[in-house]
């Protein structure tokens, strides 16, 4: 085929090379002790600005999985993926279900990975709950309130379920309840994700997606409660940079907010 005299753009990868270095600088970044920061060392800011995150909340709200609302960004979807492969928990831990999207990926993802791991979705109402979600064997839904942790979650069961844990936060009025609480069952090696912990999460679910909503932000509310917990618990937890800066400095929803209990 002949050509204008353009130079055309070519790959021109030497992907057994790459192949390789991949591997090895895989290996060297996990390996890395220093992929673990103290909270109070990191910074309440990220490479992206609020314009970018106004178009990560239009794809945010506008994702489903088999048709079901997801409400996680496609950053923290990829980061949770490579999470889940690592630390392959035997326990999930969901505080906010919304319509059953999140939990069923859960499920789904560890269900390909070969682990039949559990997962336990709290929900102060589970009214929005999909049908496909409430037919998973390896989701457990529960109605309760996240300002009475103890209720949902009974002390005697909490010692019961197999660890290692993985225990997702997205309730915003009561974390530190649920937090204070888990923090006396968590053990080494667990891991926690504080999810829109972000200057520039929006108010209102479907800010981004819908242009008439407008978008509103709600500060540092959930990142001054982080500081709050992590002050009571000092040395109990270290942010994991290898998740946490994936793309880059805090760049997804959850700044600051993928946490290994050590």
């Amino acid at each position: 085929m002949e050509h204008s005299g353009h130079n055309v753009a070519a790959d021109v990868t030497d992907y057994k090379e790459w192949s390789k270095s991949f591997d090895k600088r895989v290996e060297v970044l996990k390996s890395d002790k220093r992929r673990f920061v103290k909270f109070e060392d990191r910074k309440d800011e990220s490479i992206l600005t609020l314009e970018n995150n106004k178009g990560i909340s239009k794809g945010k709200y506008h994702t489903t999985w088999r048709g079901i609302e997801l409400v996680k960004s496609s950053e923290d979807l990829i980061i949770l993926q490579h999470l889940l492969w690592d630390l392959k928990p035997a326990t999930i831990f969901e505080i906010g279900a919304y319509a059953g999207g999140s939990a069923l990926w859960l499920s789904d993802i560890m269900k390909m990975y070969g682990y039949k791991t559990h997962v336990y979705s709290l929900d102060i109402d589970l009214s929005l709950v999909r049908d496909l979600a409430k037919k998973d064997e390896n989701i457990s839904f529960i109605e309760g309130d996240a300002s009475n942790i103890e209720s949902a979650f009974p002390e005697h069961l909490l010692k019961a379920y197999p660890h290692p844990w993985l225990l997702l936060e997205d309730e915003h009025h009561h974390m530190n309840i649920t937090l204070d609480y888990f923090d006396k069952f968590f053990v080494s090696g667990d891991y926690v994700c504080v999810e829109d912990a972000t200057l520039h999460c929006a108010t209102v679910c479907g800010m981004g997606l819908l242009e008439d909503m407008g978008y509103e932000t709600w500060g540092d509310a959930k990142l001054t409660a982080m500081k709050e917990f992590i002050s009571k618990h000092p040395d109990r937890y270290m942010v994991d940079t290898y998740y946490n800066d994936f793309y880059g400095y805090n760049a997804s929803c959850n700044w600051n907010g993928y946490w290994k209990r050590v």
